[in-house]
This record gives structure tokens, sequence and C-alpha cells, in this order.
């Protein structure tokens, strides 16, 4: 009996030391963190995660998720906000950490999670979460080249002295896609080589195409003089195909490229509106 009640009594001594140790460990990582020393403080942080079977010390979650976020690990960073999304009772809080899921998406370009996590937060009355949800819309419908759905979000936020802006910003760059259009620039190449890379401003490229297929055809020419219409042909087709239909390619993905860093200067455009709105 003395031997049993020695064991328990040797337990129960040991346990709270244990969760001491715990809380020791918690408090440095808290230093750490606080000092901005984040992966001396991660390295803590893991060590109470694994220990703390009781899960007492749950605000550190949302700590961890940090730190793998600013680190751009951001499929660790999802995990643990997972987990303060879980033990967090307050609700303005959990949006927070829906929000800080949806940036770590966004980082990634994948949009459609993103919107899957925006989909799930329930509707709000306050004016803040429900700029900040349809911000992060806007963004997302954005990226996934939705651009009418993107624009609908981004006049969500803004008053009616911004919304022409926002108007006039999408209105400006669907021009610009049309002007551009990848498809319409490689049927341009294709009947005339050279010409879609002359309508993007590449007149090297341009030029360029326009000489190679030139000089194939010319020696196809003298091929057929010297040698033959079948070895002529041999040539040309051998040749001719591969910057034919290279010339055009290229002058397709110029095309997508121009729309893409005018895309991203529309982007940076429309934010810089909404954030004067948001600051006024």
């Amino acid at each position: 009996m003395q031997r049993l009640l020695f064991i328990v009594l040797f337990s129960i001594v040991n346990i709270n030391v244990f969760a001491q140790d715990i809380a020791t460990i918690k408090a440095l990582a808290d230093v750490q963190y606080d000092n901005q020393n984040y992966q001396l403080a991660l390295k803590e942080y893991q060590r109470v995660f694994f220990f703390d079977q009781d899960k007492k010390y749950d605000d550190i979650y949302i700590k961890i998720a940090r730190i793998y976020k600013s680190d751009h690990n951001h499929n660790e960073a999802l995990k643990y906000y997972n987990y303060a999304w879980k033990t967090e009772p307050n609700d303005s809080i959990k949006k927070e950490i829906v929000f800080e899921k949806v940036q770590c998406y966004l980082s990634d370009r994948n949009y459609l999670m993103g919107l899957n996590e925006l989909f799930d937060l329930p509707e709000s009355d306050n004016l803040y979460f429900k700029n900040k949800q349809n911000l992060y819309f806007a963004i997302c419908y954005f990226g996934l080249d939705d651009f009418n759905e993107s624009e609908q979000y981004f006049l969500d936020i803004t008053d009616q002295s911004h919304d022409m802006m926002i108007v006039d910003a999408f209105d400006e760059f669907e021009a610009f896609r049309k002007k551009y259009n990848p498809e319409r620039i490689e049927k341009m190449s294709k009947y005339l080589p050279g010409l879609g890379q002359f309508y993007l401003g590449d007149w090297k490229n341009g030029l360029n195409s326009i000489l190679l297929i030139g000089a194939i055809l010319t020696y196809t020419g003298y091929t057929v003089a010297t040698y033959g219409i079948i070895d002529g042909l041999l040539v040309m087709s051998s040749w001719f195909n591969r910057y034919y239909s290279g010339g055009y390619n290229k002058a397709k993905l110029l095309a997508v490229k121009k729309i893409e860093r005018h895309k991203a200067g529309i982007y940076k455009q429309v934010l810089a509106i909404v954030d004067q709105q948001l600051a006024e």
C-alpha cells in the first residue's frame, strides 16, 4: 500500500514539474516571438505543441501559422491556421484567421481555394468584414481572369466618387485585351509572317520572322530550279514549317505576356483606388 501511494505521489510531482517545464518553454517562445526571432520561437512552440497533451496552450497555433506564412511555407501554415480556427471561440478572430488563410492561397495563386474559404464565411453586417471579404473576392476573381465578377466586388467596396474610376480601369483593360487578343495576333502572323510581332511593337522579331521565311522560300526556289520539285518540297517542308509555326506561336506568346504585364498594372491601379477610398 505504501509503495502504491509512493508511485501515485511521484507521478503527481512529475506531472506538475512537467507542466511547469512546458509553461517555461512557452514563455521563452513568446519572448523570442515578440523579439522577432521567429525560427527560435518556432522550435520552442513545436515542443509545446508536441508535449501539451491537454491543449492548454492553444494560442500557439496562430503564432506557428504566422511564422510558417512569413517563411512562405503555406502548407504548414494552413495546417496550423486550421488548428487555430477550431480552438478560437471569438467569431471575429475566426474571420481574421480565414482571411490569413486566403492570403496564403493568394500567394500560391490558388484562387479557387481562396474562394472556397470566402464562401464558407458567414455574412456579416460589420462594414470592416464586408469590405475585407469583398476585397478578397475581387482579387480571387481577378486572378482567375473573371474580370466581370472582380469588377462587381471592387464596386461593392467603393462609393460613387470612386466607382467611375474602377469602371474606367476595367473598360480600358477590356479594350486592351481585345486589341491584343492572342488568337488574333496568331492569325495575323499565320497570314503574313512577322505581322503579329509588328502589331505588338516587336519590330526586331517581326523583321527576323520575315527574313527567315523569305530566306527559306528563296532557298526552296533555288533547290527546285537546281535539283527538282521533290527536293525543293522536302527542303521547304522541313524548314518552312519549323520557322513558320515557330513565328506565329511566338507572336501569340508575346501577346499573352503583353496582356499579363498590362493586367498587373491595372491590378495595382484598382488597388490604389480602393486604398484611397478606404483611407478617406
